[in-house]
């Protein structure tokens, strides 16, 4: 007899240690991987927003150039200084006076 299943996660709620920087040392595996999957689902549904607005709606030139990689190009930049701001400013507030 031929088993279909390959992997069979069960628990999912069931806390896991997982050493990241976060204040909380255990961690439910859901929460790593919807926290993964968003992280990746993100940008990839903003530049689907911003090529359908800006591509088909506003019919912007792109000078023979893909949407998707002139959106992501300047997503780059724009994340770094997002990320840097945020990291910043919080460390800035949580540093004691």
């Amino acid at each position: 007899m031929v088993n279909d299943t390959i992997i069979t996660v069960k628990n999912l709620g069931k806390k896991y240690h997982i050493r990241h920087q976060h204040a909380e040392p255990y961690t439910a595996l859901r929460d790593v991987i919807a926290t993964r999957a968003a992280a990746l689902l993100r940008p990839l549904l903003t530049v689907l927003v911003f090529v359908f607005i800006f591509g088909r709606i506003a019919r912007l030139p792109a000078e023979g150039l893909p949407y998707t990689l002139m959106f992501f190009s300047a997503m780059l930049p724009a994340g770094f200084c997002d990320v840097s701001l945020s990291q910043g400013r919080t460390r800035l507030l949580s540093t004691p006076l």
